[in-house]
């Protein structure tokens, strides 16, 4: 794929941060997922879910 002119690639250093980044982002949703599960035994969903109820008007 060609680059437009004025687009530059990422350094070195950009890279890497970019790629450690897309590895937390990977990982990130079962290590949650596993967490609550330990702690409280909700999944992700209910967790969710539950949050946002309690954010509501009476809690509904």
């Amino acid at each position: 794929m060609a680059s437009k002119p004025g687009q530059r690639w990422l350094t070195a250093d950009e890279l890497s941060a970019w790629r450690a980044f897309m590895r937390l982002a990977q990982r990130l949703p079962a290590t949650l997922e596993a967490q609550l599960q330990r702690n409280a035994r909700l999944s992700f969903l209910e967790y969710y879910v539950l949050t946002h109820l309690s954010e509501q008007p009476d809690r509904r």
